[in-house]
């Protein structure tokens, strides 16, 4: 169990070193529902998202704003066929497949998302203009392998789509969306952590709801503030919910392991301490026993230093036998972890000597009192009590 805890807590850390493809820092976000009722049409919702943002902007202390749905790490994800003008889906086949987001221009500023190629929403990306598409690096290299996908088009649906067709106009990073490591999820279950994502514009489509994304150079935490004025003074009756920073949210995608991480931490605590007693008390018993023949070995002689070597010797005997069995069990037992495990062996060496050295020091430990106890025992008081 030690040397589990150790694994976990490696697993941690390194899943801590993975780079989402974006930058978390300084981002705060907020959720929000548009009521059909006040919203019934694209142009008012458009409007209201580009005035919010219009305020954001012009905020001190924000550097960038966007908009869009899903947001990374916010428990949500989309997926869809698309096709691919020129290229006619096989009878039977879904077609291309990918994440298909709606987003400003901002989104990507504002969560780091870097531009490969081509260029990302703007502000004439609206009703009546041309219909645009940003695509990721991913979905890039899947569908258009060996040509540039800047101008191609792509129309979101089944075959029988009657949506307009869209012009590629960029290629973004590629991100993590719902983990940091391991496979992501979506709608339609578990996929590939590599499957590409398209973009389509929020103010070409239908945004019933979505997230409000603003960056600072500073405490994100402040801008939860600013998010709900700029909202309120658009819309006084529109509520916003779920204000958190990106770093948190990323850090609640860690969870599952977290908790798997103190369930067996608390669980080996408790077993390295089970032992410590069983030690202490099996060395305690020991001593009693012996002790006239300790009492006899000082009257002759023998150094209290050879005695406490003597106890400890015998402790640690126990240890290492308990120890080698230990490592030999552990090998077996962690290889039914390994799916909670990232960047990390199941027989990871420097785990299990890190666990033998350490309950090595708590048998010592345990090994010791008992051991103390022993040298000062007086000779005639050994030899009485035989």
């Amino acid at each position: 169990m030690l040397a589990g805890t150790g694994l976990l807590l490696k697993s941690l850390a390194r899943i801590g070193e993975v780079n989402p493809g974006f930058q978390p820092r300084g981002v705060m976000t907020a959720a929000l529902a548009l009521p059909q009722s006040q919203y019934s049409s694209q142009q008012k919702q458009s409007a209201f998202f580009n005035s919010v943002l219009d305020r954001l902007s012009h905020t001190s202390g924000v550097t960038s704003s966007g908009a869009g749905f899903p947001l990374p790490f916010s428990g949500g994800n989309s997926s869809a066929t698309f096709q691919i003008e020129g290229r006619p889906t096989a009878p039977g086949s879904p077609g291309p497949h990918g994440d298909n987001r709606i987003v400003t221009g901002g989104y990507f500023t504002a969560l780091g998302i870097p531009l490969l190629k081509g260029r990302i929403f703007n502000d004439a990306d609206r009703v009546g203009s041309e219909p645009v598409a940003v695509i990721d690096e991913n979905l890039a290299v899947q569908y258009w392998p060996n040509q540039d996908p800047i101008g191609q088009k792509i129309r979101n649906g089944a075959p029988i789509a009657t949506n307009p067709w869209v012009t590629i106009v960029g290629v973004v990073g590629h991100i993590r969306f719902n983990r940091l490591a391991g496979e992501e999820s979506s709608s339609g279950g578990t996929q590939s952590s590599a499957k590409g994502a398209y973009y389509f514009s929020l103010y070409q489509q239908k945004a019933p709801y979505g997230f409000l994304i603003a960056k600072t150079s500073g405490d994100p935490t402040v801008l939860a503030g600013y998010i709900r004025e700029a909202v309120r003074n658009v819309d006084a009756n529109q509520p916003v919910h779920d204000l958190r920073t990106m770093d948190s949210l990323i850090a609640d995608s860690l969870g599952p392991q977290r908790f798997a991480t103190t369930l067996l931490a608390a669980f080996a605590g408790l077993a390295i301490l089970l032992a410590a007693v069983g030690l202490y008390g099996l060395m305690s018993y020991s001593v009693a026993q012996r002790t006239g023949e300790i009492g006899i070995r000082v009257a002759l002689g023998a150094q209290r230093g050879e005695v406490l070597s003597m106890v400890l010797r015998e402790g640690a005997k126990l240890a290492v036998a308990g120890i080698m069995a230990g490592v030999v069990i552990g090998l077996v037992l962690t290889r039914m972890m390994e799916s909670l495990l990232y960047g990390v062996s199941a027989a990871d060496p420097l785990s299990f000597t890190g666990a033998a050295v350490f309950l090595v020091m708590v048998a010592l430990v345990a090994c010791y009192l008992p051991a103390r106890r022993a040298m000062k025992v007086d000779p005639m008081v050994a030899l009485r009590y035989e």
